[in-house]
C-alpha cells in the first residue's frame, strides 16, 4: 500500500467511526473505504450474529464463493452444529482459526495479533497436512483465482466481535508493515463495533420495554421515592382520564383519583391508608421487595361520581440511575367481581352461609375491611350472625394470629363492665383481692368484639370514647395508665342514630365506632339463602346429635320456611330445625315436625300439621283456578286456601304454564 494511500484510509476511517451513524451504515462505509485505499478487489467484513460469524457485507466476491463461505459453523448432514469439547461451534476455514485466536505465529502466514495473511494461496499447499482448514481456505481461493489472501480479527477488549477479508488476484499484494497497519485500525473498527452493537441493544431493548408498556391492558406507573409519578402508560391515562403531561409529577393517590386523599391530602398513610393493598404495594416496592400481587379496593373519582373500584395489584422495585423507584401495575376486576358475586357458586364465606347477593356484599365487605385497623360497626337484627361476621373479619385480616375476645355488653352489670373490659387491681372495690386484666388489655394484638354496644351506661361510654381516641386506659382503682394495641368491632341490633338522638348514646362515641358501618340484612330479606341454609344448619344439627346425615327436608317444609317471616332470623331457623330433628324419628322432615307455632304464623290449617295422613297435597288445574278466581287473582291468598306454600303454588303455575294454558 502507498504511503499517501495508509493516510486517507485511516482519516476516513477516524472520520466514520466519529460519526453517530448505526452499525449497518458504518460497516458499508468502512467496505468503501478500505475498497477504495487498499485497492483490493474483494473486501468483505464478517461479524459475530449468536454462535457464527456470517459475512455481513462484502464488494467484489463472486455471487458463488460468498454463498460458499457465507456461514462458518460447521455442521452435520441432517443441518445440527459439530461443537468442540468445550460447547463452543466448530468454525470452519482459515477464518474461523483467525477468530478463535488459535493462530501460532512461529508459523509462516500468522503474526502475533493473531491475523493471517499469505501474497500465494498456491504456498499454502505445503501447509495443508496440519490444519485441514488451510486446505479448505486454499482451494476456496484458488476455485476464484485468489492469490492474496488477508484476514484481520476486529476486536474489541479481547473477543472478536468481527473479521475484515481482503483478497485480489495478484500475488505480493501486501507487505508485512501494512498487515501490522490494517490490524492497529482493526482495533478501532472493533471497539467502535462492540460499542455500536451495545448502543443497539439498549435502543432495541428501550423500544421493546416501551411497547410494552404503552401495549400493556393493565394500567402501570412508575413511582419515585416520594410516591411522586414519573410516568404512565396508555392504559392508565384512558382508564383514569388523565394524561402524562397532567399526572407527571403528582402524588399516587391524586392521579389514583383516591376519594380520601383527595378531601384531605394531609390523611394520607392514615388508617384508612394502611388498609389500601396499592399503598401497600408501593411501600413494599420502595423498600426493595420482590415483586408481589394483591387485591386492593378504593374509592376513586375522575370528574364523575365516587366509586368503588377493584384492582389486582403487582408492584416490584426497579433502579433508575442509582436511586430506588417502584413501578405499579394494576388490573381492574372490578366488572369481574361483580360478575362473580352475580354468579358466585361458593354457598359460604368465613363459615357464613349465604349466596345472596346482600350477602355476597357483606362477604366483599369482610374482605375490604380485614386489614384495615380503623374500628367496624356491625348492625342488623338479632340472630343474623354478627358475631360470626366479627369473627370473619379478625380471621380474615393480619391480626388473625392475635386474641379474639367478645364481650355481651348487655348481658354484664353495669357494676362490673367497666372491671371487666378494663381490668381492676386488688383492693379497687370489695371482694377485688387480686389484680385481673381486663377484656381490652387481653386483646392486645388482636380484636374486641363488643356486641350489644347501645345499652353500655353513659360513664362507661366516656371511658371507651378516650381509649378509641388514644389508645390507652386506666385499670379500675389504678393509677398507672396501660396502652394496648386492639381493634375494636362492635355490633348493636338497636339503631345507634336514633339512640343518639334520644340522648341514650354520645354521638361523639358513635362517630369513633362507625369508621366503617357493615349491615347485616335479615333473614326475610334475603329468602333465596333460606334453602341453603336449612340444608346447612340440618347438617350440623345432625352431627351434634351424633345422628346418620340421610335425614333430609321435605319440599313442603322448605317451602313454608321460604313463606316465614323469621323474626328471629337464622338464629330461629336453627331453633325450628333442631325441635323437627328432636320429633323426626324417620328419614324426611315434614309438616308433621314442625313447630305449630310455625304452622299458625304461615296460614297453614292445624290439619296439615297432623301426624296423619299427611304427605304432600297435590294441585291441579281446576282447583288452583277456583282459588285464584276466588282470591281475586292474589297467589299469596289463594296459596293459603289450597294449604300450601307460595313457592309450592308458583312452582306448579310455572311447570304447568298454567298461565298460558288459562
Amino acid at each position: 500500500m502507498r504511503a499517501e494511500n495508509r493516510q486517507a484510509l485511516a482519516a476516513s476511517t477516524l472520520q466514520q467511526l466519529n460519526e453517530a451513524t448505526g452499525k449497518l451504515d458504518l460497516v458499508r462505509e468502512l467496505l468503501l473505504i478500505f475498497k477504495k485505499y487498499t485497492e483490493f478487489e474483494a473486501v468483505g467484513i464478517r461479524l459475530r450474529d449468536g454462535e457464527d460469524y456470517p459475512y455481513y457485507t462484502t464488494d467484489g466476491f463472486s455471487d458463488g464463493f460468498v454463498e460458499g463461505e457465507r456461514h462458518l459453523c460447521a455442521r452435520c448432514p441432517d443441518g445440527e452444529i459439530l461443537r468442540e469439547d468445550d460447547g463452543r461451534p466448530v468454525l470452519e476455514c482459515m477464518c474461523g482459526t483467525v477468530i478463535r485466536s488459535r493462530t501460532d505465529p512461529e508459523q509462516p502466514f500468522f503474526t502475533a495479533r493473531g491475523s493471517f495473511w499469505t501474497n500465494s494461496t498456491t504456498s499454502l499447499l505445503d501447509n495443508t497436512t496440519t490444519d485441514p482448514r488451510q486446505g479448505r481456505t486454499r482451494n476456496r481461493c484458488n476455485a476464484d483465482g485468489y492469490e492474496t489472501v488477508v484476514l484481520i480479527p476486529l476486536v474489541s477488549k479481547e473477543e472478536t466481535v468481527g473479521l475484515l477479508q481482503l483478497n485480489d488476484r495478484r500475488q505480493s499484494r501486501i507487505t508485512r508493515e501494512d498487515v501490522d497497519f490494517l490490524e492497529s485500525i482493526g482495533s478501532s473498527i472493533g471497539v467502535a463495533l462492540a460499542r455500536r452493537s451495545n448502543e443497539e441493544r439498549i435502543r432495541v431493548s428501550e423500544e421493546t420495554f416501551r411497547t410494552m408498556f404503552e401495549s400493556m391492558p393493565a394500567s402501570i406507573l412508575l413511582l419515585d421515592g416520594e410516591r411522586r409519578v414519573m410516568n404512565i402508560n396508555r392504559t392508565f391515562e384512558e382508564q383514569f382520564a388523565t394524561s402524562k403531561d397532567r399526572a407527571i409529577g403528582r402524588r399516587d393517590a391524586e392521579v389514583l383519583g383516591c376519594v380520601p386523599y383527595l378531601e384531605d391530602p394531609q390523611s394520607c398513610r392514615a388508617g384508612t391508608c394502611e388498609a389500601c393493598g396499592i399503598w401497600k404495594s408501593t411501600c413494599s416496592a420502595l423498600s426493595g421487595d420482590r415483586a408481589r400481587r394483591v387485591r386492593a379496593v378504593i374509592e376513586t373519582k375522575h370528574g364523575r361520581k365516587p366509586g368503588k373500584k377493584v384492582f389486582m395489584v403487582s408492584s416490584a422495585p426497579i433502579d433508575i440511575r442509582g436511586d430506588r423507584a417502584a413501578i405499579l401495575m394494576l388490573e381492574d376486576i372490578t366488572e369481574l367481581e361483580t360478575l362473580r358475586t352475580r354468579l358466585r357458586v361458593e354457598h359460604s364465606f368465613a363459615g357464613i352461609i349465604g349466596r345472596d347477593e346482600k350477602m355476597c356484599q357483606v362477604f366483599d365487605a369482610i374482605r375490604d375491611v380485614a386489614n384495615a385497623s380503623v374500628p367496624v360497626h356491625i348492625s342488623g337484627e338479632s340472630g343474623t350472625g354478627k358475631e360470626l361476621v366479627a369473627s370473619a373479619i379478625h380471621n380474615e385480616g393480619h391480626r388473625k394470629d392475635g386474641p379474639f375476645v367478645p364481650v355481651n355488653c348487655a348481658a354484664l352489670p353495669e357494676g362490673l363492665l367497666e372491671s371487666e373490659l378494663f381490668g381492676h387491681v386488688r383492693g379497687a372495690f370489695t371482694g377485688a383481692i387480686r389484680d385481673k386484666k381486663g377484656r381490652y388489655q387481653l386483646s392486645h394484638g388482636g380484636t374486641i368484639f363488643l356486641d350489644e354496644i347501645a345499652d353500655i351506661p353513659p360513664h362507661i361510654q366516656v371511658k371507651l370514647l378516650r381509649v378509641l381516641q388514644e389508645g390507652r386506659f386506666e385499670p379500675l382503682g389504678s393509677e398507672k395508665t396501660i396502652k394496648a394495641d386492639v381493634r375494636v368491632i362492635s355490633a348493636t341490633n338497636k339503631d345507634l342514630r336514633t339512640e343518639v338522638a334520644g340522648g341514650r348514646f354520645r354521638e361523639d362515641l358513635f362517630y369513633r365506632l362507625c369508621v366503617i358501618p357493615v349491615h347485616l340484612p335479615a333473614l326475610r330479606e334475603r329468602k333465596s339463602d333460606i334453602p341453603l341454609l336449612a340444608q346447612e344448619l340440618l347438617k350440623r344439627a345432625l352431627e351434634e346429635l351424633g345422628r346418620e346425615s340421610d335425614v333430609e327436608l321435605s319440599a313442603e317444609v322448605v317451602d313454608l320456611f321460604i313463606d316465614l317471616d323469621w323474626p328471629g332470623n337464622v338464629r330461629e331457623l336453627q331453633n325450628a330445625i333442631q325441635y323437627a330433628l328432636v320429633k323426626c324419628r324417620e328419614g324426611t322432615i315434614g309438616l308433621q315436625h314442625i313447630l305449630p307455632d310455625l304452622l299458625r304464623r304461615s296460614g297453614l290449617p292445624p290439619a296439615r300439621g297432623a301426624p296423619t295422613p299427611l304427605g304432600r297435597r297435590k294441585l291441579d288445574s281446576e282447583s288452583v283456578l277456583q282459588a285464584l278466581e276466588r282470591s281475586g287473582g292474589n297467589k299469596v291468598a289463594a296459596a293459603k286456601h289450597l294449604g300450601v306454600g307460595r313457592a309450592t303454588l308458583y312452582r306448579f303455575l310455572t311447570d304447568t304454564d298454567f298461565i298460558k294454558k288459562t
